[in-house]
């Protein structure tokens, strides 16, 4: 939980962007299953490859 927290260097930040979907994730797959619901795989997908476009284009 504590990787979520970022300081002033923006590399810091893009991890703790990452680590943060890392949790969503994990929390995310384990809700859907225990309600026997479909977590979005497709949709998250996208959105990560989305964020990491845009971490490129600003590296």
């Amino acid at each position: 939980m504590t990787a979520t927290f970022s300081g002033s260097n923006i590399e810091e930040n893009w991890l703790s962007l990452f680590a943060y979907a890392d949790i969503t994730h994990k929390l995310g797959t384990e809700l859907a299953e225990s309600l026997n619901y479909h977590y979005p795989n497709d949709l998250e997908t996208n959105i990560r490859k989305y964020i990491i476009s845009i971490k490129e284009k600003n590296s």
